[in-house]
């Protein structure tokens, strides 16, 4: 189980650890949302937030390019996002995906997950009962059971809406109303305790 501390920072009780699941941080291959989501990752980072983002080994967007390109959008990426935390992993089957899973987010306090993230991703929400853990839901549009998650950004959600980032400033306005609205949802967590 999620301890209920779950993971804050010792040394800085106002930084919260993010783990972000999502498709790939490294190719924006078909993905135009993948500019955005570098920018509020650096942006939260910058705001003294803990974020690491974790993308499956086998995702086409990145497998395909590579086969295509070559490794140099991927150098490219590691030259200009040196400071995006970020590990690709190969998701474990059957029974040690809920542990691995578990595992992963039993030290965070903040779990977003992108709409295209593995469908075992879902299905291992579907399971977790853990008031202290913020679920967030980053999509592309409401078209999208949000029912596991305890926030939804996108265009048209009512609890944050977002468009693409053009600017470090507007990133870093997007970057505080996700904080904001973490810590709100934090409270009102510690209330129905």
């Amino acid at each position: 189980m999620i301890s209920a501390t779950n993971g804050a920072h010792p040394k800085d009780p106002d930084r919260m650890r993010w783990l972000w699941l999502g498709g790939s941080i490294v190719s924006d291959r078909d993905n135009p949302l993948v500019p955005t989501h570098r920018a509020v990752i650096r942006a939260l980072q910058q705001l003294g937030q803990d974020v690491e983002y974790l993308e499956p080994a086998d995702h086409p967007a990145f497998r395909d390019r590579l086969v295509d390109e070559g490794s140099g959008f991927y150098r490219a990426f590691l030259a200009e996002f040196p400071d995006i935390r970020y590990r690709r992993y190969d998701m474990p089957r059957s029974f040690e995906r809920d542990v691995w899973l578990s595992r992963e987010a039993a030290l965070v306090d903040v779990l977003v997950v992108e709409s295209g993230a593995p469908d075992a991703v879902f299905s291992w929400l579907e399971r977790v009962d853990e008031a202290s853990l913020v679920r967030l839901l980053v999509a592309e549009s409401m078209h999208i059971d949000g029912s596991l998650f305890d926030l939804i950004l996108a265009p048209d959600s009512d609890d944050l809406r977002y468009a693409s980032v053009d600017s470090p400033e507007s990133a870093s306005s997007l970057a505080r109303s996700l904080i904001q609205a973490v810590e709100r949802q934090r409270s009102r967590s510690a209330a129905q305790d």
